[in-house]
């Protein structure tokens, strides 16, 4: 198996978690001041452009 094959596994066996282990990228999180992080990871690039 090679890294790039090895990255696939990976990330199918992390996307593929049955739900309570699956990773809730619908959360609110006060830390990220109640946006879902794709959302505030979205803002974050947008600031970064704008700089």
């Amino acid at each position: 198996m090679n890294k790039q094959q090895a990255a696939v596994v990976v990330f199918e066996s992390i996307e593929t978690w049955r739900p309570p282990l699956r990773y809730n990228k619908q959360r609110l999180p006060s830390a990220l001041k109640y946006m879902s992080p794709k959302e505030f990871e979205e803002l974050l690039n947008m600031q970064k452009t704008a700089a």
